[in-house]
């Protein structure tokens, strides 16, 4: 399927991914940069869990700081009772 595009050039459409094999996934997935964004992911997805299942206090906490971060009038004047390092307290958030 062809459409055309607003400066005149025609594209097709692409419907279908690459098939890929099994052999090919395996290389994939042993790059060494996707290998640390893998086992990255992994740590943090067990430690949220630990928090969660674990830790209710400090989940409580960081519920909480959610909360904060997303109620902008509350964050404006947290951030502005820093006075003068008002600007380093934003940029830390």
């Amino acid at each position: 399927m062809n459409f055309r595009a607003p400066g005149g050039t025609n594209f097709e459409r692409i419907h279908s991914f690459p098939v890929v094999n099994g052999s090919q996934l395996m290389k994939l997935l042993f790059q060494p940069k996707l290998k640390w964004i893998l086992v990255i992911c992994i740590l943090a997805g067990l430690s949220f869990f630990s928090i969660h299942q674990y830790n209710t206090p400090l989940w409580r906490k960081a519920v909480k700081l959610y909360y904060i971060l997303q109620d902008h009038h509350r964050l404006k004047e947290i951030i502005s009772s820093y006075g003068a390092y008002s600007p380093l307290a934003f940029i830390l958030l």
